[in-house]
């Protein structure tokens, strides 16, 4: 019995460390990948609007990570 409990502590543990690593990337990532998107529409890329901070690209990523949170548990 003991066994499952610490192998659910320690799959658990697991998941929270790499949710934990994967929202600290993100957060010291978008910032950069922002203001690399906004001059890409100042540049006059064709579809550059998907591309700006807060554009349709940035919402997709952060539902994928939503997504991976929640099958994840």
């Amino acid at each position: 019995m003991t066994n499952l409990t610490g192998n659910a502590a320690m799959k658990y543990t697991g998941v929270f460390i790499g949710i934990t690593v994967a929202f600290i990337v993100v957060a010291a990532l978008y910032p950069t990948a922002a203001t690399a998107g906004d001059d890409l529409n100042a540049s006059g890329l064709p579809l550059g609007t998907l591309f700006v901070g807060g554009g349709v690209v940035f919402v997709v990523i952060a539902a994928g990570i939503l997504f991976a949170v929640l099958k994840a548990k």
